[in-house]
């Protein structure tokens, strides 16, 4: 009897791990498609500047119009995912965002270009908070790091392809088309995901690893609940070293083509693989920095300081290697440390995700999140405009790309010092 009955957990079990590894595939696809998305204006650079007139200012405005509406959005829908899930909000969310991406393909104004730009951003606020809470739901505690760094890695992933992939599409279609067939393809993965993931385990046969009492979470936060979590130390802590993060990354994803191009003086041809190898390492920086937490937890460390481990010391290591990337004179030792900084800004990032996980009950892991997101897209938000006005003003990168990687050791400090306990539920 007992033998039958350990068969049938066996296959509950492998029932669970398949669709849970399937479901981490198809949120891979989608996030890395919106990061692809977020880098499509940065490989369009030129062509849109000089078809709308643009200064470096005026671009880095630009570029930053999606992340403030896609900052306070994740505010809103951090909550909202909680009590509603994941399923639809995300597709939702890649819906919004393809559309907004196919309109960018018919703008006649810059006007017009700033509101999908915004829309933009509200459609990719659910992703990361959706991805997060999907790995609390399908994955035990101890099994959390390598599918959270797999979809991690699709923020180093998207900027990695999209020089590759919408190069070719700019000299073939124009930016214009560029953009209408990255929309169109978000379309179909939307259904996808809708179609195939399923709120719950316990909806195909199979326990929560959360609750195998009853195979549910129960999704009922407030509002106050969700205000009583800016009283919690680690999702404020989180956020500010999230917000350094950001700042420097979205500057590298917004200006390291046209670092290549006006800093070093590379052809546009060779920037576009020149600006995607770092974010080649940062994929797998993300995949290391998931493992690495679970590592440090099987070998005696608490799971949050495993987690907050990976995070501190990859905002600090990243930090040292954009110092060099910007001095070397020579083009191949400056990209190869870029490209060790994007591993270990990926390392952090991973591990500041399943840090979020790792502090919060499976009630409130899409409201942490979005506490984190938002510290990240607020400083994702101010770096590409504050480094253009820099640019404009120093006339190089050295002094606006040094001052973000001093901002991404306060980062490590963050992590490290001001993350201490769980939130409570």
């Amino acid at each position: 009897m007992s033998v039958i009955q350990t068969g049938a957990n066996l296959t509950a079990e492998d029932n669970r791990l398949r669709r849970a590894w399937i479901s981490v595939a198809i949120m891979t696809v989608i996030l890395t498609l919106a990061y692809a998305d977020r880098s499509a204006l940065a490989v369009a650079a030129p062509e849109v500047r000089r078809d709308f007139g643009l200064s470096a200012v005026e671009f880095g405005a630009l570029s930053s119009a999606f992340a403030w509406p896609y900052a306070i959005s994740l505010l809103l829908v951090g909550g909202v995912i909680d009590r509603w899930g994941e399923r639809r909000l995300f597709a939702l969310g890649t819906i919004l965002f393809s559309v907004a991406q196919l309109a960018n393909g018919i703008v006649s104004s810059l006007w017009q270009f700033f509101v999908f730009r915004v829309v933009l951003g509200v459609g990719e606020a659910p992703g990361f908070m959706a991805a997060a809470r999907a790995t609390k739901m399908w994955f035990k505690d101890e099994e959390q790091g390598l599918p959270t760094g797999i979809w991690n890695c699709s923020s180093s992933l998207g900027p990695a392809l999209a020089p590759l992939l919408f190069t070719p599409l700019v000299l073939v279609l124009g930016w214009r088309g560029m953009f209408m067939t990255i929309g169109a393809v978000g379309l179909v993965f939307s259904a996808v995901w809708y179609w195939y993931y399923r709120e719950s385990p316990v909806s195909h046969g199979s326990a929560s690893p959360h609750d195998k009492s009853s195979g549910l979470i129960k999704n009922d936060i407030t509002v106050r609940q969700w205000l009583s979590l800016f009283r919690h130390r680690s999702p404020l802590f989180l956020a500010i070293g999230a917000f350094f993060m950001g700042y420097l990354n979205f500057t590298l994803i917004s200006w390291l083509p046209q670092y290549f191009e006006l800093g070093r003086n590379i052809s546009v041809a060779a920037t576009g693989v020149l600006a995607s190898l770092p974010f080649f390492a940062g994929v797998a920086g993300a995949i290391f920095g998931g493992t690495f937490a679970d590592t440090m937890t099987e070998r005696g460390l608490s799971r949050i300081t495993s987690c907050k481990l990976g995070a501190a010391g990859g905002a600090l290591l990243q930090a040292l290697c954009i110092i060099p990337a910007l001095l070397v004179s020579n083009l191949v030792l400056s990209v190869v440390f870029f490209s060790l900084s994007q591993f270990f800004h990926s390392v952090s990032s991973s591990n500041a995700w399943t840090t979020v996980e790792a502090v919060s009950p499976p009630s409130r892991v899409g409201s942490v999140g979005s506490i984190w997101d938002f510290g990240l897209f607020i400083g994702s938000g101010i770096g590409p405009f504050v480094t253009g006005v820099l640019y404009q003003k120093t006339g190089g990168f050295l002094v606006p790309l040094m001052m973000a990687s001093v901002g991404v050791l306060l980062s490590a400090g963050a992590y490290w010092f001001g993350v201490k306990n769980e939130v409570e539920a």
